[in-house]
């Protein structure tokens, strides 16, 4: 026992020790314990939160909704804003381009809005207490849990080891965000909106194919089975890939 222990704090002082020293200080990013006490938390609150919720009523979150949507519009849009620029101001090559892990301003603003991005996705954990807290617990999928809880630790380690450099390839990931919370606050509640407003395709296609993204998807769309979506062929874009197409039903 004591042999094992060892070894886990073996390796625990090796991951602490083999890290970016200009992030060390920074929230949550030394050791990995703090975001796995985060995300065993995450785990029991999934768990217990809609047997807690099972006999009270639905609480009403409009005007929280409202200000969070708004405030991760922001910070999705300040990222965005910082990753851009930033790359841009250092002459980032968007195929290959090695981490600075030096301290000059423009490497340590890199590294900044990295771990801006990696607290993003510690704040978007109150998306999954959000549905348990309103008995949405149809949204409580695997692919939702999957996205809020194990994916924290690939962006703890981005931060911890490889802050900056192609870690900037998460650009496109925050005008993903920017663009999915702006969805959600221009269909916030009050607003007409389809039924389907809460499923987030824009974070269900990048981990899964787009297949899948759509058979995950169909039931919350209420869709029937000969309801599938059709991709244009080439010769109907004009010999180009890339073409305005409407989606329709297969015949």
């Amino acid at each position: 026992m004591a042999s094992a222990w060892q070894s886990v704090v073996s390796v625990h002082q090796s991951l602490v020790d083999n890290g970016d020293k200009r992030t060390d200080q920074w929230l949550l990013v030394y050791s990995p314990v703090p975001v796995a006490l985060i995300f065993l938390t995450y785990l029991f609150v999934v768990w217990a939160g809609p047997r807690l919720m099972k006999h009270r009523e639905a609480l009403d979150l409009k005007g929280v909704l409202i200000v969070y949507n708004f405030s991760m519009v922001g910070l999705s849009g300040y990222m965005f804003y910082e990753f851009l620029v930033t790359s841009w101001l250092s002459n980032y090559s968007y195929l290959c381009q090695p981490v600075d892990y030096s301290n000059s301003p423009l490497a340590v603003r890199m590294a900044k809005a990295c771990w801006w991005f990696f607290f993003s996705k510690v704040i978007e954990l109150s998306d999954t207490l959000f549905f348990i807290l309103r008995k949405k617990n149809s949204q409580l999928t695997f692919l939702h849990i999957y996205h809020h809880g194990p994916l924290m630790f690939n962006w703890w380690a981005g931060i911890k080891y490889v802050a900056g450099g192609q870690s900037c390839s998460v650009l496109h990931r925050a005008g993903q965000h920017l663009c999915s919370h702006c969805d959600v606050f221009l269909l916030r509640p009050g607003c007409p909106r389809p039924s389907h407003a809460e499923v987030s395709v824009v974070e269900a296609i990048p981990h899964v194919s787009a297949a899948a993204a759509v058979s995950a998807v169909r039931p919350a769309l209420r869709l029937q089975p000969d309801h599938r979506l059709r991709l244009p062929r080439r010769h109907e874009c004009g010999g180009g890939w890339l073409c305005p197409y409407p989606r329709r039903p297969l015949q």
